[in-house]
């Protein structure tokens, strides 16, 4: 309030906020502002975060890494990320070194969060580097962030194929969304590699497998129907080693709903009183959404 005085009030009022604003410590001010951002604290965060930007010659790449790296429990919020990309030459540098560090796992993660609220080609590089971290859940992360901040970015296919055979469904499984934001024969060939259960010893995880049928549907219906509607066949098939897992059968439902045309009705429709809860429940929602796209009775 000082602040909007100090700049928009007229006579008195401007001299008697710029007044009041004088014996304040700057750095103190905004170590606390930073703070709220750092909260998470929503209804103070877009306020800290513009008087920030007023204050910015006071704040340092030290203040927000310190604060990354510490014990106590933190927020990354859209605003801070606002607030950093005007330190960003001299804090993407701190963030690579935290990256490249022995840090504790949520230091890393905190650090991919920034990363995904700022964007830009510096944090691509950086979220790329991360995905060799030897904890999963950081590469898993990492991936996550690329497919967020860089969607169909074809310089990334070669990480997400190579993250299909991590030892880690996690990281799998983030590798199969990436792949579905890129529209490549290769990103197709390696979806259906994943639903055939050629993946992964013993099968793939049915998360896993749960993202490659969104995924494939992602890249369009010339692309993933024929495959889809397979998938659901009850006929035993050359195409698959295995029977799919009954959750992978539900993501089958729901990506036809959304892409598929009157072909896909009756064969969804079959799925309607299936044993299993999740697949039952699915169907029953596609078909519902046949319905409203006047596809069906």
């Amino acid at each position: 309030t000082l602040l909007a005085y100090a700049r928009s009030g007229h006579g008195t009022l401007r001299e008697a906020a710029r007044e009041a604003l004088s014996p304040l410590d700057g750095n103190e001010v905004a170590g606390m502002l930073l703070d709220l951002l750092f909260g998470g604290e929503g209804e103070k965060a877009k306020p800290a975060a513009e008087l920030l930007l007023d204050l910015r010659n006071l704040l340092r790449a030290e203040d927000v890494v310190e604060r990354l790296k510490g014990e106590e429990r933190v927020g990354v919020t859209p605003p801070l990320a606002e607030v950093c990309r005007t330190l960003e030459d001299h804090l993407m540098p701190a963030l690579a070194d935290i990256l490249e560090s022995n840090a504790r796992e949520e230091v890393y993660i905190r650090v991919l969060e920034l990363l995904e609220y700022m964007g830009g080609r510096r944090a691509v590089d950086l979220a790329k580097a991360a995905a060799s971290n030897p904890l999963p859940k950081v590469r898993a992360r990492a991936l996550r962030v690329l497919s967020r901040i860089s969607p169909g970015d074809p310089g990334l296919l070669a990480l997400f194929l190579s993250a299909l055979r991590d030892p880690y469904p996690e990281v799998r499984r983030e590798g199969v969304r990436g792949l579905g934001g890129i529209d490549d024969p290769e990103s197709v060939r390696a979806l259906l590699g994943v639903l055939q259960g050629r993946r992964a010893a013993g099968g793939e995880d049915p998360e896993v497998g749960e993202a490659a049928c969104l995924a494939l549907a992602r890249l369009g219906p010339d692309k993933a129907l024929p495959y889809l509607m397979d998938l659901l066949r009850r006929k035993s098939l050359s195409l698959l080693r295995r029977e799919p897992h009954p959750r992978v059968k539900a993501a089958a439902c729901y990506a036809l709903g959304k892409i598929g045309g009157p072909e896909a009705v009756d064969l969804v429709r079959q799925y309607l009183d299936d044993p299993d809860p999740i697949l039952r429940n699915e169907a029953r929602k596609a078909t519902a959404v046949f319905r409203r796209r006047g596809l069906a009775d």
